[in-house]
């Protein structure tokens, strides 16, 4: 199913609605923790990095296989608060990676 999704509800120029697919059979949300998703991994993406103010201060397309080592690298600015992954082609949202702090 086709629906409609904020995926930027931030008050920032950035904010953003698009539209996702949620899959038939899909009851929950998925979060995972040091983990590509081989759906994630399998598609040309767009990484875009945000600041804690929500403003974009880094992005880049790559091949999924790729992700990893973009999210690392975006990762070590430590103005990155979190990252948006989009589908390049279709634009569709994909996910949002947060950093996660060690205790």
């Amino acid at each position: 199913m086709l629906i409609n999704h904020t995926y930027q509800p931030a008050d920032s120029p950035y904010y953003g609605t698009h539209a996702i697919y949620l899959w038939e059979g899909c009851m929950k949300q998925g979060i995972y923790t040091n983990k590509i998703l081989e759906s994630i991994g399998a598609r040309l993406l767009s990484l875009r990095a945000f600041n804690q103010n929500h403003l974009m201060i880094h992005a880049d397309i790559c091949e999924g296989a790729a992700a990893e080592a973009l999210l690392t690298h975006f990762f070590d600015d430590p103005l990155v608060s979190y990252i948006h992954i989009h589908n390049a082609k279709q634009g569709c949202y994909a996910c949002l990676v947060e950093r996660h702090s060690l205790l």
